[in-house]
Parts: structure tokens; C-alpha cells; sequence
């Protein structure tokens, strides 16, 4: 899986517009680019965004490996870095699981 915090950079711009519009542009998502709309939704800044991307990429990623989301897993307070990590143990433990199929 990409690094999604490699395309976040660890520089985040000022807004969430901003950090959509620049996300959209690397990758070509499609995420909304509106302020208001973020700030609705309790997200103000870049890395506020980055935090929520990276935290549904990790909730959906646990799904599909596990079949339940990890609800029990708070990630509003974790750093980007370390709700990267999570997923990147995701990734080792997809690569196990694919290897032990083999």
C-alpha cells in the first residue's frame, strides 16, 4: 500500500481547503475542497485532514483485513506519523496473511 503520509508530506498547508485541493492534485481523489464544509465537519486545518484521511484509510484497511472496523481504536488523538504506523503494521500483517496463503 502507498504511504499516504509520503503524499501528506509533513508540512501541512493552513487549511483544510488548501490540503484538499493540494491532495486532489497529487492524486486525484476527488476530495471536497470547500472550508465550510470542513469546518462542519470539526476540520479546520491541513493536518486536521491529513489526521482524518490517513484515520478512515486505517479504519477501512482493518475492515477488509479483519472484517470488523476497530472501533476501539481512537486515533483522534494520535499524530499523523503514528496513525501511519498503524497502518503500515496493516501492511506487514496483509503481506503475512498473503504469504501464508501461498
Amino acid at each position: 500500500m502507498n504511504r499516504l503520509s509520503d503524499i501528506l508530506f509533513e508540512q501541512f498547508a493552513p487549511t483544510a481547503e488548501e490540503e484538499a485541493t493540494r491532495i486532489n492534485d497529487q492524486t486525484g481523489v476527488g476530495l471536497v475542497t470547500d472550508q465550510g464544509f470542513w469546518e462542519r465537519m470539526g476540520i479546520r486545518t491541513g493536518e486536521d485532514l491529513a489526521k482524518s484521511v490517513l484515520s478512515q484509510t486505517y479504519s477501512d484497511y482493518y475492515k477488509e483485513l479483519h472484517g470488523i472496523r476497530p472501533r476501539w481504536k481512537d486515533t483522534s488523538k494520535m499524530s499523523v506519523d503514528d496513525i501511519q504506523a498503524l497502518i503500515d503494521e496493516l501492511d506487514e500483517e496483509a503481506a503475512r496473511l498473503s504469504d501464508d496463503d501461498v
